[in-house]
């Protein structure tokens, strides 16, 4: 019997923070390859929001927009030899998405 091993799906991670009323705060992303993330600032509240990058091996990496005024995104590129593993948006005015995969 022949047995084939079929690739993992490519798949990118996504979350996002929203206000009480469903308004989005912010939005995080990771690439296909899981090796670059983007954090987006969605609102011009005066609030920032801020990424927080988990790579292989634990170690968290955050990247911050801190002046709130919406329209703005940057970007995290892994460490070499590391890839994204979770990811998590922060809303400085005391909002999460949580961690999700990568």
């Amino acid at each position: 019997m022949l047995a084939v091993a079929t690739p993992a799906a490519a798949h990118y991670g996504s979350a996002f923070v929203k206000d009480a009323d469903g308004e989005l705060l912010g939005s995080i992303w990771s690439s296909y390859d899981h090796k670059t993330g983007v954090v987006c600032d969605e609102k011009a509240d005066g609030v920032g929001v801020y990424g927080r990058f988990k790579v292989t091996g634990g170690k968290i990496y955050d990247v911050a927009d801190n002046d709130g005024a919406g329209n703005s995104c940057y970007e995290f590129v892994a460490p070499t030899g590391t890839v994204l593993t979770q990811i998590e948006v922060v809303w400085r005015g005391g909002r999460t998405s949580g961690w999700q995969s990568a």
